[in-house]
């Protein structure tokens, strides 16, 4: 963080010295976008198109930005913008794709990662995506080899090895899956998702303590994890500490209240502790929010 504070520094000299300095805007935003001030950084980018409208990446960065802070459809904009200005950009086709999937377009996001793809044959996040992408599709096997392809590019690359875990859940393979999310929290240890991801896999073998450690771990990295507690609560239902199960079913919906399964289960917890009036109320909950849930 000091390096990039002591960057922001210069750029702001060289900018007092030459104001229209396209490039230096551009690579200002790009510091700030690092330092986690988006929102710092929209405004360079934006300075740097007004000096130079037709360079490209600060179309790019520009469209990157807009998507992280949600606004979708000027993130396309910029996107496209910069493609019409540089045809062979693999990187705002990847980004464009990760918008166009980010707008309910699957198809037009798959063509998008393919065509990253066809410019850059090595590029790894792009692997990365089209195997989600063509997972959503239902095309597991497909997203498999593209997850292979990327941690082949990249071995150090956590998010793959999750992604190919819940795929390969998805494909039955449970026993791959495990051994690849123990390879993504290997690499990256404070990732909480592949920790539940790991629990689910863990449980699903008959091995509860284990997927009780992975929820725990997950929790004790993001402690609104939701799902994680919902998770734990399930095990720990199972094994019978049915007091803490509901502590966990309650605080995962303090996060997610609209979850007509977790209020379900909340309630079946309640009334294998004799406490009948709570699940009762838990039940009609959870059909007042899904009436046709088959369970309650």
């Amino acid at each position: 963080l000091g390096q990039l504070a002591e960057a922001v520094a210069h750029y702001h000299k060289a900018l007092s010295l030459k104001p229209d300095y396209a490039e230096v805007y551009n690579n200002l935003g790009i510091t700030l976008r690092d330092l986690g001030k988006v929102d710092e950084a929209v405004p360079c980018y934006h300075k740097a198109i007004t000096f130079e409208p037709d360079f490209a990446e600060p179309h790019c960065n520009l469209g990157l930005a807009l998507h992280e802070l949600g606004n979708l459809d000027g993130a396309m904009v910029h996107h496209n913008k910069a493609l019409s200005l540089k045809p062979d950009f693999a990187e705002v086709h990847n980004n464009l794709g990760n918008t166009l999937k980010k707008l309910g377009q699957l198809n037009e996001a798959t063509s998008s990662y393919r065509k990253a793809l066809n410019i850059r044959g090595d590029y790894a996040e792009a692997h990365n995506n089209l195997g989600v992408m063509l997972h959503e599709l239902g095309k597991l096997d497909e997203a498999v080899a593209q997850y292979h392809k990327a941690h082949s590019l990249k071995p150090d690359y956590a998010e793959v090895y999750n992604n190919l875990g819940i795929t390969l859940w998805d494909l039955g393979k449970v026993d791959e899956a495990v051994s690849s999310y123990h390879k993504a929290v290997t690499l990256k240890p404070d990732f909480a998702e592949a920790h539940n991801n790991f629990g689910e896999a863990l449980q699903q073998l008959g091995k509860p303590d284990e997927a009780i450690a992975r929820y725990r771990k997950a929790l004790a990295i993001e402690p609104e994890y939701a799902d994680a507690h919902h998770n734990l609560g399930r095990v720990l239902h199972n094994v019978g500490s049915l007091d803490e199960a509901v502590t966990h079913y309650q605080k995962a919906l303090d996060i997610k209240p609209d979850l007509a399964g977790m209020h379900y289960n909340l309630g079946t917890a309640f009334h294998d502790l004799g406490k009948l009036d709570e699940a009762i109320s838990s039940y009609q909950i959870a059909l007042d929010i899904k009436p046709n849930l088959a369970e309650a």
